[in-house]
């Protein structure tokens, strides 16, 4: 009984720390991302984003933030002709967009299409011309679809 107790109470203290320690590090991602630090909070939010349960109430603020701060890296190394970092974030937030789309409403996923484009200006930029245009297909036929 005491073993079964001990088990019991080692696991939801286990459990306990490792949702403090996510949202600690959320907190601190968030205090990142107020002062435009989004190199170090996008470093954060990618590491807690795979380790918090999606049922969590907190998981919508990570990847919220996630997916802005990823956004945001994308529009710097795009800004300043970085297209090779650009097009790697860009990548990564349409992923994390369209992950979103089943928590957030349609003004959310309407990012898909920005970013979409973004990626096109990437593709452009390191001139991959045939990869810009297959994205180019995709915009275009979402577009034709409304």
């Amino acid at each position: 009984m005491k073993q079964t107790l001990t088990i019991i109470l080692l696991t939801v203290t286990t459990f306990s720390f490792g949702q403090t320690n996510i949202l600690t590090k959320y907190h601190k991602a968030d205090s990142l991302l107020q002062v435009d630090n989004y190199l170090d909070a996008y470093t954060i939010l990618k590491e807690i984003e795979t380790k918090c349960d999606i049922k969590d109430t907190l998981y919508n603020y990570i990847l919220w933030c996630y997916v802005g701060a990823t956004t945001e890296l994308e529009k710097q190394n795009r800004t300043t002709e970085k297209f090779d970092m650009s097009l790697q974030f860009g990548l990564e937030a349409l992923k994390l967009i369209e992950k979103g789309k089943t928590f957030f409403d349609e003004k959310f996923a309407s990012r898909e299409y920005w970013m979409q484009k973004n990626i096109i200006v990437s593709y452009f930029g390191l001139g991959q011309l045939d990869q810009a245009e297959k994205q180019k297909k995709i915009l275009y036929k979402a577009y034709k679809e409304k």
